[in-house]
């Protein structure tokens, strides 16, 4: 019996490779605080055994950035509080081999058009509203009265 964790990870490496195979870069909505870890953990499993090719993997998240900071302290300190981890993970552990980090705005920008395949990883409200949608699309909240109801918004008029 396959464990369901791996699993998960074969289809979660099986997304991203055939997204890269054809020449795309994946983005990949994750919490700021701890979601951003876990992501990263995971693709440096993936890299190392070969599931995923090894591209450029982007932060793009000031607050993740700032968390993945204190991940990397307290792991350093060997708080009480932090799980170890596998013996032999050596090095940053969060480090798939080729992590990158977009902490300004500009960088953060570049990344709207990557000139190659790449990995990344942005906070879960990038898509409804933060800045990788406001630097690419603009502010797409609509004035208060020109908000469409669900019934108008519908294509056949339907709720």
């Amino acid at each position: 019996m396959v464990k369901p964790r791996l699993r998960q990870l074969d289809r979660f490496a099986d997304a991203i490779s055939r997204a890269l195979r054809r020449g795309g870069s994946v983005l990949i909505p994750a919490f700021a605080v701890d979601r951003t870890e876990v992501v990263l953990l995971a693709l440096r499993e993936l890299v190392a055994a070969g599931q995923v090719p090894a591209v450029p993997v982007y932060v793009d998240s000031p607050m993740a950035l700032a968390a993945l900071d204190v991940y990397r302290n307290a792991l350093r300190a060997r708080s009480p509080e932090v799980r170890a981890l596998p013996a032999g993970t050596g090095g940053d552990p969060f480090d798939p081999g080729t992590l990158r980090v977009a902490r300004s705005v500009p960088e953060s920008t570049a990344l709207n058009h990557p000139d190659q395949p790449c990995i990344i990883i942005s906070a879960a409200g990038m898509a409804t509203g933060g800045r990788v949608v406001l630097m690419e699309f603009g502010d797409p909240t609509p004035a208060p009265s020109a908000r469409p109801s669900r019934r108008r918004a519908s294509p056949d008029g339907h709720g």
